[in-house]
């Protein structure tokens, strides 16, 4: 019998002709592969995919694939689990709160056993998108959920098997297999008037948005019309400025029979999603935790992948601009359709699966489950920040019994042509065997092979020919790319012209981005990163009770007029778990609000209480106020913060 692998391995066999690489795709067997190619061959009546020396050979039309999955019938397809609760999903929830469990088994032809072991995992999965299924009688099972909840859940199914023509300006169910035609079916008899109307609205819409945003809006637009959802749960953020964005007045004047808790939930939908700044939602509620994760998530990938990354401002911002509607799809179920993926996979491999794993500590702190399509999307931003990673100098030490004038001069080659720093130049008259310990390399032109040497050893000649500088690269040594260093020319121009930090950061920036092969960020000699920190004065004192301990903090930035008495008072709320809170390790919470007070700079106080107090589960002995400006500002001080607790 068919069912949907059999449709699958017709799809990839449009992308794909090595039988080795369909069974891998499919984690099966080639010989699975061998026995599904058949049946799908005797259920044609002719043999019309065929293999030769493991190449997969398919002549197979549009016009036989119709006719393949028309003559399909339940008779010669077996659903598998996922298929049977989408289907339920359409006979239950796309259309009604209630059901009965002896309905449904009958109206599908699913045993009442195999029904339930379907709604165990079914309730699982829906109650991961906030909709909880019960048991309210016998047999009677209830949906609850809040109404944004359902209407995301349901646009998003919808998504999966309605098809968008931009060009043409139409749309289509899909139905290139025999279970999507069961779909379009069940779908296109509930959905494809309200659909077609509100579609061919929005396409005449002035909303400047990409398709495939604009696609999802018209089925939200769909669901609320359709599942006829009540408005008084449909609460968004910031409605007073909301409805001034150009968003909310277009949709208004499309839909002006919609009540206005429809608009401003579609508006906020609209810019949420969105990569553009807009300054009502620059920053998500938790934004705070969101940036510090951003700038954990850089220094975890290079850990992993054992490099250094210029962590300047346009790296950062290049990431948060994408990670705002990554993190706003990923807690609404949205999966993006043009998926770069498979590509990202296949060239940049290592960097994937660094990236892939440095996420798994940015999930903890957003609490959500980043998809392997979204973290693609991130791959080439970080390429470009490989590009211009900040090369590490190795620890060498040049040992050679030739004369002065030519171990200058190969030293000379070395620093110039190599990311080496040379501890020590010795004669082998002098060499002792015991200095070797903290390098990562000894160079020499002498044989010393005989000698127990306890780090990597590399002959060459005093003057370097071709073939030592490859010996010298075989020992992980960086060559020196002929490039410009940008602090250098910021310095340049520093004495010109005095230039503000604010501006010279915006400078570094724009110089590396309009000149990538050509300008490197060196670190500099000198850091002052953790003076700040090092040399604030942390306060001690001895409280009983957390919430004292953080107001003692939030005044004294009142008193040094960072901002307004009114953070006091708001920077400590009722419940504990509604607490701006980001834990930068186990024994330090940093407390701050919603950028939202007259704030004169980011500011911060440090608090330590001689015991430690029970914060969210967590014993804290560090309290870390903080004050932000809600722009730029505040990342600079975030992430030294972070750094400076990151060692104590």
């Amino acid at each position: 019998m068919l069912n949907r692998k059999h449709f699958e391995i017709l799809k990839e066999l449009k992308k794909e002709d090595d039988l080795s690489r369909i069974a891998k795709i499919f984690n099966q067997t080639e010989r699975n592969i061998r026995y599904k190619i058949q049946e799908l061959n005797e259920n044609m009546g002719e043999e019309k995919i065929f293999i030769k020396k493991r190449k997969v050979y398919s002549l197979l039309s549009k016009k036989d694939v119709d006719m393949l999955v028309k003559k399909v019938t339940e008779n010669i397809y077996v659903y598998d689990q996922r298929e049977r609760i989408k289907l339920l999903i359409v006979t239950t929830l796309l259309n009604y709160d209630e059901f009965d469990l002896i309905k449904e088994s009958e109206e599908l032809q699913i045993s009442r056993s195999t029904l339930k072991a379907d709604l165990k995992v079914m309730r699982e999965n829906l109650s991961k998108m906030g909709i909880q299924m019960r048991q309210i009688k016998p047999n009677k099972y209830r949906f609850y959920y809040k109404n944004s909840d359902l209407i995301y859940y349901l646009a998003v199914f919808l998504y999966d098997y309605v098809v968008f023509n931009s060009g043409k300006n139409i749309f289509s169910f899909k139905k290139s297999n025999y279970f999507e035609r069961i779909m379009e079916e069940q779908l296109s008899e509930k959905y494809e008037k309200n659909i077609n109307i509100v579609y061919k609205k929005i396409k005449t819409t002035k909303l400047d948005y990409t398709d495939e945003t604009l696609d999802l809006l018209i089925l939200l637009i769909s669901v609320l019309i359709t599942r006829k959802i009540d408005s008084y749960d449909l609460d968004v953020l910031n409605k007073k400025v909301l409805k001034e964005t150009s968003e909310f007045k277009i949709l208004r004047e499309c839909f002006e029979e919609f009540p206005e808790p429809y608009i401003f939930f579609l508006a906020d939908y609209l810019i949420r999603i969105s990569c553009e700044e807009k300054d009502i939602f620059a920053r998500h509620k938790n934004w705070l935790a969101i940036e510090l994760g951003v700038y954990r998530l850089v220094k975890e990938f290079e850990k992993l992948k054992k490099v250094e990354l210029p962590k300047n401002q346009r790296l950062i911002n290049d990431i948060l601009y994408y990670i705002k509607p990554l993190i706003y799809r990923s807690s609404r179920g949205i999966e993006l359709k043009n998926s770069v993926l498979k590509e990202v996979k296949s060239v940049y491999k290592d960097t994937f699966s660094y990236l892939k794993q440095a996420f798994l500590g940015f999930e903890k702190i957003v609490g959500l489950e980043i998809s392997e399509n979204e973290i693609g999307f991130l791959v080439p931003i970080f390429e470009i920040a490989l590009k211009n990673q900040i090369k590490k100098s190795k620890k060498v030490m040049v040992v050679s019994s030739y004369k002065r004038n030519l171990i200058t001069f190969l030293v000379s080659q070395l620093e110039e042509e190599f990311y080496v720093d040379i501890t020590k130049v010795i004669s082998m008259k002098n060499f002792d065997e015991s200095d070797t310990e903290e390098l990562d390399l000894l160079i020499t032109t002498e044989d010393i092979s005989p000698l127990n040497i306890k780090c990597e050893v590399c002959k060459i000649n005093p003057i370097l020919t071709e073939k030592d500088r490859n010996e010298i690269l075989k020992h992980n040594i960086e060559k020196r790319e002929k490039k410009i260093n940008v602090n250098s020319i910021i310095s340049i121009v520093d004495k010109i012209v005095d230039i503000s930090p604010e501006k010279e950061a915006i400078l570094k920036d724009r110089l590396i981005q309009k000149f990538p092969t050509m300008m490197i960020e060196d670190k500099e000699i000198v850091e002052e990163d953790d003076k700040l920190i090092k040399n604030y004065n942390i306060e001690e004192v001895d409280m009983f009770a957390w919430r004292d301990v953080v107001k003692y903090g939030a005044q004294k930035l009142v008193d040094a007029g960072s901002v307004n008495k009114n953070f006091v008072k708001d920077i400590v709320a009722s419940k504990e778990e509604e607490n701006f809170i980001f834990f930068l390790n186990n024994e330090t919470a940093l407390f701050y609000t919603e950028p939202k007070y007259e704030v004169k700079k980011a500011d911060f106080s440090i608090i330590y209480n001689k015991n430690p107090l029970l914060v969210l589960d967590r014993n804290i002995k560090y309290f870390v106020c903080f004050v932000a400006t809600g722009n730029n500002e505040d990342q600079k001080l975030l992430f030294k913060l972070d750094d400076y607790f990151e060692k104590i």
